[in-house]
Parts: C-alpha cells; sequence; structure tokens
C-alpha cells in the first residue's frame, strides 16, 4: 500500500482504503460494483481483492484520474496500442474487456478506459 499511497500523494488524490468486497455506487440509474474508484480528489481502494494489489488498483486509477483531467487522450493510446499489437490481438482484448464489464452498463469509449 505504500505504492498507493505514493501514486495517491503524486496525482494529489486522497486515498481512502477499504475491505471486505466491493464497493456498490450508483451512477445513473445503474449500480456498479467497484474494486476502486475516483471521485472528485478521493480515490477508494480495495486492499484485499484477491487478484489485484492495492498498489496495482491505484495505478490503474491514476490512468482513470490522468484521462479525466485530459492528460491522456485516449484517441491517442488507441492509436499507439495499433502501432505495437496486431488487429487479432486487440481483438482478443477487446473481447476480453468488453466481457468482463459486459454486466456494468459502461459503453464502448468507457470500456476503452479500463484498458488504460
Amino acid at each position: 500500500m505504500k505504492e498507493a499511497k505514493k501514486v495517491a500523494a503524486e496525482r494529489g488524490l486522497n486515498v481512502v482504503f477499504f475491505g471486505g468486497g466491493n464497493m456498490k455506487i450508483q451512477s445513473g440509474d445503474k449500480i456498479i460494483n467497484a474494486r476502486a474508484f475516483v471521485q472528485g480528489n478521493n480515490v477508494y481502494v480495495r486492499v484485499d481483492h484477491s487478484e489485484f494489489t492495492a498498489d496495482q488498483l491505484m495505478r490503474h486509477e491514476a490512468g482513470h484520474d490522468m484521462v479525466d483531467k485530459g492528460e491522456i487522450d485516449i484517441k491517442d493510446v488507441r492509436k499507439r496500442l495499433k502501432e505495437k499489437f496486431t488487429p487479432e490481438e486487440l481483438n482478443a482484448v477487446a473481447r476480453a474487456y468488453l466481457e468482463a464489464y459486459k454486466d456494468t452498463g459502461l459503453n464502448a469509449d468507457e470500456v476503452w478506459t479500463e484498458i488504460i
């Protein structure tokens, strides 16, 4: 969690750690189960996930913060991914993410931000 705290501080975010399962967040008319999420200057990070460490989740949320603040252009990321991976590899990644996020209500662009 040291790294998560460091990344949050570098981004000017207040990190709140939690455990005991994912948080349920009301987003419009849908409820999202989140391992971590950014809300304003706060980032909430689960510490007891079976697959991802708090540090990994924090780095991922830092990516969302960068997108939200215009520091990362999603179109540029897509372009760089297309340069690095074959269409088949990208399609496999896209299918995996679409499957993983199928019940979240996220649209295709929102799912792309999860890849970052």
